[in-house]
């Protein structure tokens, strides 16, 4: 489970529980920038197999905060890893491209989509990857409320095939056209007003 920021989450607890029985996964992972998990309670920590935690500049848990989480973790059986993330990779571009080639490559190297699989899962629909569905909606894809690039969930039995074929499908999505995967250029993190991230 990741973000965004799940430890925002207002029910996570209910989710973690959702995902378990779902019998999606052999365990449940939270990833978190680890600003909010020194506050956790003893209850998150027994719900998770794992929380990893990416620790950007700026943003660093204290050494009390870090021992407190280690404690939490061993004491609840949880696993804890913390991993340095000193810079960024540009995610999208609001100019897109027409070349398809590009965009195919872009796509079949995506670790998101493909490796990580960072799912999401809202407002009734599917969606492969994140940027699929946050694209489409600040970039405005599309007018329509049908999804651009997700599929609607449904308890057909037809689903299962449906979501199979989406998942496996070789063809980009249409947020490709303007997505860079994980192939974007990586530039050092620094926290900094949207309006000057976008002009770039």
């Amino acid at each position: 489970l990741l973000g965004g920021e799940p430890l925002l989450h207002p029910d996570l607890l209910s989710v973690i529980e959702a995902a378990r029985r779902s019998g999606v996964s052999d365990g449940v992972r939270v990833v978190t920038n680890g600003v909010l998990l020194p506050r956790m309670k003893a209850e998150l920590w027994r719900a998770v197999d794992e929380i990893r935690v990416s620790m950007y500049p700026g943003h660093e848990l204290s050494t009390e905060e870090a021992d407190h989480c280690r404690r939490m973790a061993m004491q609840h059986g949880a696993r804890l890893k913390v991993q340095s993330m000193p810079d960024f990779f540009e995610s999208y571009t609001a100019l897109g491209t027409t070349d398809t080639a590009l965009v195919k490559r872009i796509y079949a190297s995506c670790t998101i989509a493909h490796e990580w699989r960072c799912h999401l899962v809202t407002d009734g629909c599917f969606y492969k990857c994140p940027h699929s569905y946050f694209l489409a909606k600040s970039l405005k894809l599309s007018d329509s409320a049908t999804p651009v690039d997700g599929i609607p969930i449904s308890e057909d039995k037809g689903f299962r095939k449906r979501l199979l074929a989406y998942l496996e499908s070789p063809k980009p999505l249409q947020a490709c056209t303007y997505c860079l995967g994980t192939a974007g250029k990586r530039f050092p993190h620094e926290q900094v007003p949207r309006k000057e991230w976008t002009e770039p």
